[in-house]
C-alpha cells in the first residue's frame, strides 16, 4: 500500500488513513495536523487554507473533537479562522499549553510539530512566541539542545495561569456570543455575528461551537473569563443569555447587546437601558458590527457604545 500524503498540509505521510462512506470520505492522522475526517471534494480544496486550517483542527483535538471538513461547510470553516496579531497568537499557545496540562506545577512536552497550536507558519516563528512567553514570565521552557528551541519541556508558572483565569492587558482574541440556539437564528450567527466578529480581528464562539467533555456551566464561564468581550443577542428572550451577560459584567467584560428590531419590546426591563444594535437581517447585523459610522464596533479604545440604527 503506498503512503498517503496528508491532504490538509501537504507536507507529512498520513500515520492513519481510512476510506468511509463508500470512498466520498477519509478519517485521518497526520503527525503535524492531528486527527481530522475530510471529503473527496474537500480534499482538492483545501490546501488553500493552510496554514490556519492546521491551528483548527489541532485546537479541535485539544477539545477531543474530531472535526470534519466537507465542501458544503468549508465556507463556514473559513469564515472562522481569525487573522491574529503576534500578541494574540502568543497568548493563543499559551492557553493551548494549558489545556495539554492536567496538573500545574507539571511539565508537558512540546515538540517542533507543535507550532500550529501558536498559529505559527513555521518553526522559527513557533520559537519566537516560545521566547516571548518566557520573556513575560507567563512559562518556563527546557528546551532538549541548547542550539534549538522548538523541542522541549514547558512549565507555565504562576503569572501565566493567573492572566489566562483572570485576563490582563493581552487579548486573548476570542470573544463569547450568548443568544438563542434556536435553529431559525442559525444563519444568524453563522452569516452575522460570527463574519462581524471576525471581520474586525477577533475569533467568536458560542458554547456549542465546539465539543467538549465540560460541564456546561463551568465551559460557558471558562469561555467568559478568557473572552476579550461578550456578544449578547435578546431576541427571544433567552434567560440563559440574561445570566451570561450578568456574569461578563460581572467579570468587568464589555457586553455588546444586539436584538431583532422586532423583538425589541420584549428586551427585559432591567437590561433595557444598555443601547442594543438593531438587526433585521444577518447582512444587516454583520454590517453594523464591523463598522458604525466609519468605525469599528468591536474596537476597545471605543466606548461601546451608541445606538446603532437597524
Amino acid at each position: 500500500m503506498s503512503l498517503q500524503i496528508c491532504y490538509v498540509c501537504s507536507k507529512n505521510t498520513l500515520k492513519h488513513v481510512e476510506t468511509l462512506d463508500s470512498g466520498n470520505r477519509y478519517q485521518c492522522e497526520c503527525p503535524l495536523c492531528g486527527k481530522f475526517t475530510i471529503g473527496k471534494i474537500a480534499a482538492r480544496n483545501v490546501k488553500n487554507m493552510f496554514p490556519s486550517i492546521v491551528s483548527w483542527i489541532r485546537e479541535c483535538n485539544l477539545r477531543e473533537n474530531e472535526p470534519t471538513i466537507l465542501s458544503q461547510t468549508m465556507s463556514r470553516i473559513k469564515a472562522s479562522l481569525p487573522s491574529l496579531s503576534t500578541a494574540q497568537k502568543s497568548m493563543r499557545l499559551l492557553k493551548n499549553f494549558a489545556m495539554r496540562s492536567n496538573v500545574p506545577g507539571h511539565p508537558i512536552n512540546y515538540t517542533h510539530l507543535d507550532y500550529p497550536l501558536a498559529w505559527a507558519r513555521d518553526t522559527r516563528e513557533f520559537e519566537y512566541h516560545l521566547r516571548a512567553l518566557e520573556s513575560e514570565g507567563y512559562a518556563k521552557f527546557t528546551p532538549n539542545s541548547s542550539r534549538e528551541r522548538a523541542n522541549g519541556q514547558v512549565e507555565i508558572l504562576p503569572k501565566g495561569w493567573s492572566i489566562l483565569e483572570f485576563g490582563g492587558s493581552q487579548r486573548s482574541g476570542m470573544v463569547f456570543v450568548a443568544m438563542s440556539f434556536s435553529e431559525t437564528l442559525k444563519h444568524i450567527f453563522d452569516d452575522g455575528i460570527l463574519l462581524g466578529i471576525r471581520d474586525a480581528g477577533y475569533i467568536g464562539q458560542r458554547v456549542d461551537s465546539v465539543r467538549h467533555v465540560d460541564r456546561i456551566d463551568q465551559k460557558i464561564i471558562s469561555d467568559i473569563r478568557q473572552s476579550d468581550f461578550v456578544v449578547a443577542d435578546v431576541t427571544e428572550n433567552k434567560a440563559g443569555v440574561y445570566f451570561e451577560a450578568g456574569y461578563a459584567l460581572g467579570k468587568g467584560k464589555t457586553v455588546i447587546w444586539t436584538v431583532r428590531k422586532s423583538d425589541i419590546a420584549q428586551v427585559h426591563f432591567d437590561t433595557r437601558q444598555f443601547a442594543h444594535i438593531l438587526w433585521n437581517d444577518a447582512h444587516n447585523l454583520r454590517r453594523i458590527q464591523t463598522s458604525e459610522r466609519g468605525h469599528p464596533v468591536f474596537d476597545s479604545s471605543r466606548e461601546p457604545f451608541r445606538r446603532a440604527n437597524g
